[in-house]
């Protein structure tokens, strides 16, 4: 402990808590949130022993096709959450408010102890941090805890890092290095830390250019041993998410004045973002804020701040002056440039939970400017100038804190967020499509396999934020057809523009066609049937006309006509594969709305497919409801026609398994293992039944 440090270690933390519970005690009320439901998707499901390995071998988020977010520690975190305690917002906002305040600690423990600033100085910068208003969306939202286990992390790798430089104990490094990589599997966000460390030491302490390199080398290289211990997984997963220009304009076609731009812009906003009290939004991307022109004020802040390092780097150059600003300085850039949309675009283009890491660096710069200011009063000797420096000090502290205690209630649940963040940004895209999901939600009740409405009115405001969406980017396929859904079935609105949209959806391939369809179908029985005979959509669809083709297939699925259906599937898609997913989501969609029809649409897919496909189709949905029998006779019919069809079997042994044949299940596992004897779980599970 610094020997001018008036309390001990265990007070200044019990301040921290104190304070961190004063300025986020009111996030304890508050519910799940914006992106929260990924926190726990897919966990409970298994016992926590298997949960937790799971961890490690799967990504955070899993929506479909799309897996994205290796961050395995976190992942097993809220596992452990889930498996202690249920899902509880009490106890995670609980959680991430504990976190918050351990890492306000060990910020100040690795200034005052191992950067060796005095404890005043390690206070104020800590101060600082704590409260800034920019960290109200990592502690507010619950799936955010990666940033914070991240950061936790990544702090500890400092201290580590800086008490083996001190010492040269090679189990120091060690241990810096297994807290590094437990930082990037928190979350990469404290991948910077990489440069921060070795040249932040070698711009605050004396040079010991062996422990530098020890330092570059050591956390280099546990980074690289993680990215290939982990390479299965992120090449299985991470190049399966896709992007479009409503996140990030850099997503669409750009010019190197807009790439420009946005990096400035960019850059200007975590500047300013830094000391404001107004503006956060939970999500920022198209229509927000213009990333696409300059903004003066932004531009400002950047040219400060790019006048202030070129300052600090002359002082430190030249007597080695300054040297905790210029690393405050080093600091704050280092970790901010990932997100500058310069290395990498970033969706979302901005997020104030990007700037966690890098706060840390104008929270030292601050506070030593701060701290100049306080040292050159005291020469002065004047009261006065006291007065109204601490004046100064307090106004901010509680603006910063009233900004932390409003923005915590405005994260109280969805709605009360999209409110708040519509109110500054109401052309936002995204948050329009929220906001009228959630009122749409509201409005209209899902009884079995059909929607009805019980409030007219939530569903007309849902209609009125699709529309608001619509009107910021009029290519926005779901807002088009929400819409269009709303005035089919509710509103009876314009029937001739609704299908119009619809086709237009149809012909920019913005939606699958098969979701399309029923919608399409409905409009047209309920004013009146197509002009055009079914030989006279063939005969379009031939020519490569689209849009009668589906209009053709329509007619076909509604008068059973499955040799024209059949006819009209393969003319418009060529491909067996694409057909087969378009045909497979229209034959769901039509189970769902007439399962009458779709019985009788899945046998004949079945009898014209020419493989077992459509046959296991329809076996799963007979076992789905509990129909065995009519799925083991479907099933042993394909298995006499499919002999090798490792598939048939499996499902032959589960429909047993359902009907509590184990012998006879026992017998098709092993018939479907021999066709696959290398298959592991197929192993495990034959030698779990012998």
């Amino acid at each position: 402990m610094d020997a001018n440090q008036p309390y001990k270690n265990k007070t200044i933390f019990l301040i921290i808590m104190l304070l961190c519970f004063l300025v986020y005690g009111n996030s304890l009320q508050n519910g799940y949130n914006l992106d929260d439901g990924w926190a726990f998707q897919n966990k409970g499901e298994a016992d926590l022993l298997t949960g937790l390995q799971n961890s490690f071998t799967s990504t955070l988020v899993s929506i479909g096709d799309v897996k994205y977010g290796y961050r395995p520690v976190s992942s097993a975190v809220f596992e452990l959450e889930q498996a202690v305690f249920g899902q509880n917002p009490f106890v995670s906002h609980l959680i991430n408010i504990l976190l918050f305040v351990v890492i306000c600690y060990s910020l100040f423990i690795w200034l005052n102890k191992h950067v060796e600033v005095g404890w005043r100085l390690a206070a104020l910068i800590t101060a600082i941090f704590l409260f800034l208003p920019i960290h109200t969306e990592v502690v507010n939202s619950i799936k955010n805890r990666d940033e914070l286990l991240s950061f936790f992390f990544g702090i500890w790798f400092l201290i580590w890092s800086w008490k083996y430089y001190k010492k040269g104990t090679p189990l120091f490094v060690v241990i810096a290095a297994v807290f590094f990589v437990a930082s990037l599997l928190s979350k990469t966000s404290s991948l910077p830390l990489l440069a921060v460390v070795p040249i932040g030491l070698w711009i605050t302490s004396t040079t010991n250019v062996k422990r530098l390199v020890v330092l570059s080398i050591v956390p280099l290289l546990a980074f690289y041993a993680t990215r290939i211990s982990t390479r299965s997984v992120d090449e299985l997963t991470e190049n399966k998410q896709t992007h479009s220009i409503l996140e990030n304009p850099l997503y669409g076609d750009y010019s190197s004045s807009d790439k420009a731009k946005v990096c400035v812009n960019s850059f200007g906003f975590y500047l300013t973002g830094m000391v404001s009290t107004t503006g956060f939004n939970s999500y920022y991307g198209f229509d927000t804020i213009n990333f696409l022109k300059w903004h003066t004020g932004y531009l400002c802040a950047v040219i400060l701040f790019v006048l202030a390092g070129l300052f600090l780097l002359i002082k430190f150059f030249k007597n080695r002056e300054n040297n905790l600003a210029f690393f405050g300085l080093f600091m704050m850039f280092a970790c901010l440039t990932p997100f500058l949309n310069l290395l990498f675009i970033v969706p979302g283009v901005v997020g104030e939970r990007l700037a966690f890491l890098s706060s840390v660096g104008f929270a030292i710069l601050l506070a030593v400017f701060i701290h100049v200011i306080f040292n050159s009063l005291q020469k002065v000797k004047k009261k006065p100038y006291f007065y109204i420096f601490y004046a100064c000090l307090s106004i901010l502290t509680i603006l910063w804190s009233a900004k932390i205690v409003t923005r915590n209630k405005d994260w109280f649940d969805m709605e009360t967020l999209m409110a708040a963040d519509l109110e500054k940004y109401p052309k936002s895209v995204k948050m329009n499509m929220i906001m009228g999901s959630l009122q749409f939600n509201k409005g209209v009740r899902v009884d079995g396999k059909t929607k009805k409405v019980h409030n007219i009115e939530q569903v007309k405001r849902a209609r009125e934020y699709f529309g608001r969406a619509l009107e910021t980017y009029k290519d926005h396929a779901t807002a088009i057809y929400n819409i269009a859904w709303i005035d089919t079935y509710v509103l009876d609105g314009d029937a001739e523009s609704t299908e119009e949209n619809l086709w237009r959806i149809v012909e920019m391939e913005l939606m699958d066609s098969a979701a399309v369809l029923p919608l399409i179908n409905h409009l047209n029985l309920k004013n009146g049937e197509t002009k055009y005979t079914i030989d006279e959509c063939m005969e379009l669809c031939k020519t490569g006309n689209r849009e009668m083709g589906l209009t053709g297939l329509r007619m076909a699925l509604n008068g059973s006509n499955w040799d024209y259906f059949w006819a009209f599937s393969e003319c418009l898609y060529d491909d067996v594969r694409v057909r087969r997913k378009q045909v497979t989501e229209l034959w769901k969609r039509t189970m769902s709305s007439n399962p009458e029809q779709g019985e009788l649409l899945s046998q004949e897919l079945a009898r014209r497919d020419g493989t077992s496909y459509f046959g296991k189709l329809r076996a799963q949905h007979l076992m789905r409801q509990e129909k065995f029998p009519d799925a083991l006779f479907l099933l042993g019919t394909l298995n006499s026609k499919f002999e090798n069809d490792k598939e048939i079997k499996l499902l032959i042994g589960n429909v047993n398994l359902s009907l509590d044949n184990k012998e006879q299940a026992l017998f098709y596992f092993k018939e479907a293992l021999a066709l696959d004897p290398e298959n592991e779980q197929l192993k495990g599970f034959v030698n779990s039944f012998e």
